[in-house]
């Protein structure tokens, strides 16, 4: 960093032995910036044991990955690497650690952690970001490529594949179009009597959720996740009604998809198509970084689990 292309190398009057050098880190956390020096000078004595669950832990960890990234050292954090990101989950996480996880897996290549992070990112978080950076401004500084872009552009397609299914529901039952798959199931005198049943039942659960009108994918405050719970939940609230023979099972609304069948076809329906059983999947680009920071990194190799099964052990090889 002091004698490469950094802009905090030597040069020009630093180069004067008769001046103080003073080298400016502006915009670098302290800490993370002591720590990477002690890591590479091999200075352990400050080590402890930390509460990886921490919020803490996450934020520190994060600035230290920033910054190694930033002066192209990553690979001095290859000791400690594999530790870390084995010990780091990303369940119970608020959106700032979710987006702090998904840096630090991205770029010590661990690649299923990342696609854990990215996935509830998109599924248990709601799209409440406007995308203006200003207004954004308590948001992680340093982030994944199009990675915010990419949540928010998933999950609003998502949300779209949830909520134009209770559109359509309500149209048909308003106007009585018969539709393949919700509405009155029987073809008798009785199916009107039934539809204008389900119809009330339906608007009337719909209000108690705030969904009536039915709001635009932008609107919707939910995440993913909650949306499907309540929209489960109306599917076995706003069935036909039970009083009129065999109308029982007529159903307004049906449950979200479970998961993917073979009626999909195409894998890359399931990078945007939604289920319950949804999970994100890196593209090309993301894999072939991840695969390049892992080998500088050593997070496959190196994790307590793996060195236990392997009964191996980090050591220096011969020169």
């Amino acid at each position: 960093m002091l004698f490469g292309g950094f802009a905090e190398a030597a040069g020009g009057n630093n180069c004067d032995p008769g001046k103080e050098w003073v080298v400016e880190l502006a915009g670098d956390a302290v800490p993370a910036m002591r720590a990477v020096f002690n890591i590479m000078h091999g200075q352990s004595r400050g080590l402890m044991a930390v509460d990886v669950d921490s919020n803490t832990f996450i934020s520190r960890l994060y600035d230290i990955v920033v910054v190694a990234d930033k002066y192209d050292c990553i690979s001095s954090l290859r000791p400690y690497a594999a530790s870390w990101v084995q010990s780091l989950k990303a369940e119970n996480k608020d959106e700032q650690a979710l987006l702090r996880l998904s840096w630090i897996f991205y770029q010590l290549g661990h690649k299923s952690k990342y696609e854990d992070v990215v996935t509830r990112l998109i599924k248990d978080v709601a799209d409440t970001k406007t995308g203006n950076p200003v207004a954004d401004l308590d948001l992680p500084a340093v982030l994944p490529p199009h990675l915010l872009e990419s949540l928010h552009a998933v999950r609003e397609r998502m949300l779209r594949q949830l909520l134009d299914p209770i559109s359509f529901s309500v149209t048909a039952l308003i106007t009585g179009e018969r539709t393949t798959s919700t509405g009155c199931s029987r073809d008798d005198k009785l199916a009107a009597q039934c539809e204008s049943y389900m119809l009330g039942k339906a608007l009337r659960e719909l209000h108690k959720k705030n969904l009536y009108p039915v709001p635009t994918a932008k609107d919707m405050t939910l995440s993913l996740t909650a949306l499907d719970a309540v929209i489960t939940e109306l599917a076995a609230a706003c069935s036909g009604p039970r009083f009129l023979d065999y109308h029982g099972t007529c159903r307004a609304f049906k449950p979200p998809l479970r998961t993917f069948g073979v009626e999909w076809g195409c894998r890359n329906l399931k990078r945007t198509t939604y289920a319950t059983e949804y999970k994100y999947t890196v593209d090309v680009s993301e894999l072939r970084h991840i695969t390049t920071q892992a080998g500088r990194t050593g997070v496959d190799i190196f994790g307590p689990a793996e060195l236990l099964a392997s009964h191996k052990a980090p050591f220096f090889g011969a020169s």
